[in-house]
């Protein structure tokens, strides 16, 4: 008889980024506002690392046990991915693991790994290293340099090992090993990490570039900021502390549809998770809504004219943009989970010029599917991708590259054949989903052909505006400021 085959569950062990609620000990010196962005920056990088791992893994099942149980909603909204969410039961942390690890055993998981939220240089390779390690010995502790750990791998349930109620001091590995120790147990130690508790502990942040970058999300758009609900409330809530959104509205009349979007105080604030709203308005002209508190949790969003043609537009949104790194979203688009940390993560790489995601329709068909299925081999192996896959890069790449050079159409492309000269054009696994509606008005074999049509005709040098009105029907009033 065959043996079983082995279970394997990956629980991370959070609690919900609130000002008060995290961090007491570093709040105490950089205030709770400040702590709580901290904190939910470490957070989403591990959620980065452990996506990462699953990747690699895929039969490992991973498990989000958060606190407080009350923040369910917000903690599934907030921090989506390839986990389960489950609530924190006991008193003390001790208990609490005790509990989720009896949880994982109770399903039939025999290998489970608890790991912290709290350390800055947590990579995938320590996740690989403490299931590995599980083949030849009981347990496994990735050890903090406070004195305690960040991780702890179990082959077999210990209930004794968390039965302490103080956790919070420098004898917690060595008193756990013990415990092993005398009961004929096996254990072994991963490398050692620092984790962030005190003021002291930042300059770790300091050594981790993902915690000094900055994500400014560009969104050109001829709506109003009202009609992008969903996405903008997506945006605000999954993006990092630090990071900003920046809507660029068309300028009116110049396509001879009327005004742009009103730009009124009040609008734009809208409704999430039962009547907490996506931001605050400031009130400004031409603002919408204003700037909000960077640590409070909600991403600022800001609204901007521009000149219409979404290269116009996003040429000024990265001229008003604060972060080192940029973001081009259109705004019939919804972003995979993860994506802040992606982004951060392939633009670290010095290799790489320009990135973005694997494309996919939502709602699809086959048809759909097989334009989408097109464009990923196009992207992947011709490297030519389109906008509506979210091309990312870094604010320098893109000022080397003198931004968008094309007002209306095939900017795009333009952008990224000029940014593979100077790097490697990244193709993330994630999918971006994109509205199909152009696709299902016009007919998706008359839609696929013009599409490739204009980049035919881009290639052999038709004027930008010509091409626009192929492609719309209308032509465009000519403007010094809209040349190519």
């Amino acid at each position: 008889m065959s043996p079983l085959p082995v279970k394997e569950a990956l629980i991370v062990f959070m609690r919900y980024p609130e000002a008060g609620q995290v961090k007491s000990r570093l709040a105490a010196s950089v205030g709770f506002s400040e702590a709580a962005g901290i904190y939910e920056k470490l957070l989403r990088r591990t959620l980065g690392v452990v996506t990462d791992f699953i990747t690699g893994r895929p039969h490992v099942q991973a498990y989000l046990f958060f606190t407080p149980p009350g923040r369910r909603v917000e903690t599934e909204g907030k921090f989506p991915g390839p986990w389960q969410f489950q609530p924190q039961e006991g008193k003390h942390l001790g208990e609490r693991m005790g509990r989720a690890d009896l949880w994982a055993r109770d399903r039939g998981f025999t290998r489970v790994v608890l790991v912290g939220t709290d350390v800055p240089a947590l990579e995938v390779k320590d996740l690989e290293d403490a299931f590995d390690t599980l083949n030849c010995v009981d347990a496994v502790f990735g050890p903090a340099s406070d004195g305690g750990f960040y991780l702890i791998g179990l082959r077999r349930s210990f209930p004794p090992l968390f039965s302490p109620s103080e956790w919070g001091v420098a004898e917690v590995l060595g008193r756990s090993e013990t415990m092993l120790v005398a009961a004929g147990r096996t254990a072994f130690r991963l490398r050692t990490l620092g984790d962030v508790d005190r003021a002291e502990d930042l300059s770790l942040l300091g050594m981790e570039r993902l915690f000094q970058d900055r994500l400014t999300v560009v969104i050109p758009t001829v709506s109003s900021p009202a009609t992008l609900k969903e996405l903008l409330c997506r945006l605000q809530v999954q993006t990092w502390p630090g990071d900003e959104i920046i809507m660029v509205c068309a300028e009116d009349g110049m396509d001879g549809t009327g005004p742009g979007p009103s730009l009124q105080r009040g609008e734009g604030s809208f409704p999430r998770n039962g009547g907490e709203t996506c931001g605050e308005t400031a009130g400004e002209e031409n603002t919408l809504p204003g700037e909000v508190d960077l640590r409070s949790g909600v991403t600022p969003l800001r609204c901007i004219r521009a000149p219409r043609g979404r290269g116009l537009q996003m040429n000024a949104g990265v001229a008003a943009a604060r972060g080192n790194l940029l973001f081009f979203l259109h705004d019939d688009s919804l972003p995979p989970a993860g994506f802040a940390y992606s982004i951060r993560k392939t633009c670290g790489d010095p290799q790489v010029s320009v990135g973005c995601f694997r494309l996919a329709f939502s709602p699809s068909n086959r048809a759909l599917d097989a334009v989408a299925a097109w464009a990923n081999f196009r992207s992947r192996f011709l490297k030519i991708p389109y906008g509506d896959q979210g091309l990312f890069c870094s604010k320098a790449v893109f000022e080397i590259l003198g931004g968008f050079r094309f007002p209306f159409l095939m900017e795009d492309l333009d952008f990224v054949k000029r940014a593979g000269r100077l790097g490697k054009v990244a193709v993330l696994p994630q999918r971006i989903t994109t509205s199909p509606r152009r696709y299902l008005e016009k007919g998706v074999l008359r839609a696929s052909f013009q599409n490739h049509a204009l980049m035919f005709l881009h290639l052999l040098g038709v004027d930008n505006r010509k091409l626009y009105s192929a492609y719309y029907g209308a032509v465009f009033p000519v403007r010094e400021d809209c040349a190519p």
